[in-house]
């Protein structure tokens, strides 16, 4: 079980959609409206694995009770300005629920399947996916201007059973937690070799030392010559 939240402009409401209505067959209406959350969201999901072939199926309910409010309207082109009531004079959608879940409230559903070795397919918690159900929107109260009520036109146009709705989810995300800047290391100079010059066989193993005798050696004269002068 999860909670969530709705959040747009830092309210708890949704983008403002529009949707346009046909009333009584030949006036053609266009609300504007938008979704606002009045409690907290609960997310239900429950996995089955079948022993047999490994096979995952999640099911995820998620419950939002939203009150919709209308904030412009256009009556065959012409504007007006809807003044929606306020607290529960608002529509709140309703949705199918067991008796457990008391209080009118949208029920959108997502089903997801895994097959061993595959990647999932439908809807999952963190991946996202469809989800869907079906509303009730009661009749509207408290709408209209200074010389027109709306009530009645909008509940003719909006309100009933029977009102489909999708949403798409996208992939979750999270917050990780700040890591520590990471310390400059040194870099060491790059070593570099020398070249190697090719010895004759019977040459001297040891290497030279920039062409000068080491310390502490002197020549030793051969046997019957004569001494070298200093």
């Amino acid at each position: 079980m999860s909670w969530a939240n709705l959040h747009y402009q830092e309210r708890k409401r949704t983008p403002p959609f529009k949707a346009t209505f046909l009333s009584f067959d030949f006036a053609p209406v266009t609300a504007t409206m938008v979704l606002e959350q009045t409690d907290v969201m609960r997310i239900d999901s429950r996995m089955k694995m079948s022993l047999t072939d490994f096979t995952t199926v999640t099911d995820t309910y998620v419950r939002a009770p939203l009150v919709l409010h209308v904030t412009d309207l256009e009556v065959n082109g012409t504007p007006w300005t809807s003044v929606p009531g306020a607290g529960p004079r608002r529509p709140r959608l309703r949705g199918p629920g067991p008796r457990t879940f008391p209080g009118d409230h949208l029920v959108l559903y997502g089903r997801g399947e895994q097959v061993l070795g595959e990647p999932a397919t439908g809807y999952l918690l963190l991946s996202g996916g469809v989800l869907s159900g079906d509303a009730t929107i009661p009749a509207f109260t408290g709408c209209g201007n200074d010389v027109e009520d709306l009530d009645r036109l909008l509940t003719a146009s909006v309100s009933g059973p029977g009102n489909h709705i999708k949403q798409v989810q996208g992939q979750t995300c999270a917050i990780a937690a700040p890591s520590s800047p990471a310390r400059p290391t040194k870099a060491s100079a790059p070593r570099t070799s020398s070249p190697t010059r090719s010895r004759p066989p019977n040459a001297d193993p040891s290497p030279p030392l920039h062409g000068r005798p080491p310390p502490c050696a002197r020549t030793v004269p051969a046997p019957g010559s004569p001494p070298s002068p200093r």
